[in-house]
């Protein structure tokens, strides 16, 4: 029997249609792990593109704003923002923040009453040293934490039904503690909804990998009692955002939603053009360590061999009766009497399309294979299931061959 939180976890996402709104690229943080450090610039989107940007949220029946930055509580006109939001009549206001600025009590008081009723707060630990090395910044944990409690507080006082949800990304540094800091959160401020990120290996947590970055073989078994943990208790919402999907066979519920890999490819729009029509390579490419510990590893590898390997760039060309062969199928899942025939981004060949080519993977090539198949005779030629598949019926379909 599937979770009755999936339902509500779906229904929870139908039922917004979500605009981001960036509003600056500057932050009150050095966090550790920063995927944006190279674009931390001096910038604060103006309230005439503000404007426009909520002009076009509306006309494109958006119902949600979501404020992030940067870190939008640094923004020196956020006052002035969310008025202007609050002219557009939106559903729904959530602010995306490391917490820092709400420990001032008029500013949170301010924030609530100029509508923001959701809070999304980066809380990487429950220790204040552990939050204060993260973060870059002597205090920055216990600020974060005090302006937690005053979100609670005002909210309260005003009687605004406020949303609160913590992220943490899952680190070396706080791995181990990883179900304390969510318990300790729960109980003493009434938080049940987490999202534990995987780092990527951009910004700064690829020049700090060797204290972000943990071996996940090893230290899987702290991340398991904290799903394990959340399926003892219903009262928890968890979600899992670029996590290694291998790793999750009993959980595959909380594989991430395949089509978030096409969001993370539309944030590198410039980088997969200049690959496609200019055969420019992605200039992280250069370091073989750093792709093994992306996300965006198989796409990125597919991509550059539709683009750059020259025997590959041809359509494959059919060995038979298309009624010989079955499609994207592994070895372990096989028709008697059938030939298996993987689908390749080659089969749109000579196409440069970007969507065309996004979503063909999303749909044919974004595949899986477990843990467990690392033993199975066949695991190095085998491309796994489409990812689906494993969401729906779980990696125990998949049977390693010996």
């Amino acid at each position: 029997m599937k979770d009755e939180r999936l339902f509500v976890k779906k229904a929870a996402i139908d039922k917004y249609k979500i605009y981001w709104l960036s509003i600056t690229k500057q932050c009150n943080n050095n966090c550790l792990f920063c995927l944006d450090k190279e674009n931390r610039k001096n910038y604060h989107l103006g309230l005439d593109e503000i404007d426009r940007n909520l002009a076009l949220a509306q006309k494109g029946n958006y119902n949600k704003i979501v404020i992030s930055g940067g870190d939008p509580t640094v923004h020196p006109d956020l006052f002035a923002i969310l008025k202007l939001i609050g002219k557009y009549n939106f559903e729904k206001v959530q602010i995306i923040s490391n917490g820092r600025m709400f420990a001032d009590t008029k500013f949170t008081t301010n924030c609530i009453k100029l509508g923001v009723d959701e809070f999304t707060l980066s809380l990487h630990s429950h220790r204040f040293d552990i939050q204060d090395k993260l973060y870059g910044k002597k205090g920055a944990g216990q600020q974060a934490q005090q302006g937690l409690a005053n979100i609670i507080k005002i909210s309260r006082l005003l009687k605004v039904p406020s949303i609160i949800n913590i992220d943490i990304v899952i680190n070396k540094q706080n791995v181990t503690g990883l179900l304390d800091t969510i318990k300790y959160y729960s109980e003493k401020y009434g938080v049940y909804e987490y999202d534990l990120l995987y780092p990527v290996p951009f910004g700064s947590a690829y020049d700090n990998k060797d204290e972000i970055f943990f071996d996940l073989n090893e230290d899987f078994k702290y991340i398991k009692a904290v799903l394990d943990f959340y399926r003892e208790n219903k009262d928890y919402f968890i979600w899992l955002n670029r996590f290694p999907a291998e790793y999750l066979e009993g959980y595959e519920d909380l594989i991430q939603d395949p089509k978030k890999i096409i969001d993370e490819a539309r944030g590198r729009l410039g980088q997969i053009n200049d690959l496609i029509n200019n055969k420019k390579p992605f200039a992280c490419k250069q370091e073989e360590q750093r792709c093994k510990l992306c996300n965006f590893y198989d796409l990125c590898q597919k991509l550059h061999e539709y683009v750059l390997v020259p025997d590959k760039s041809k359509k494959i060309k059919q060995l038979g009766p298309d009624d010989q062969f079955v499609y994207d199928l592994p070895v372990c899942l096989a028709i008697a009497n059938k030939k298996i025939r993987n689908s390749s981004l080659n089969d749109l060949y000579p196409s440069r399309n970007i969507e065309e080519i996004m979503n063909f993977y999303q749909e044919k090539l974004y595949k899986l294979k477990s843990i467990n198949c690392r033993q199975c005779s066949h695991f190095d030629d085998c491309a796994g299931v489409h990812i689906d598949i494993i969401r729906n019926k779980g990696f125990k379909i998949l049977k390693p061959i010996r």
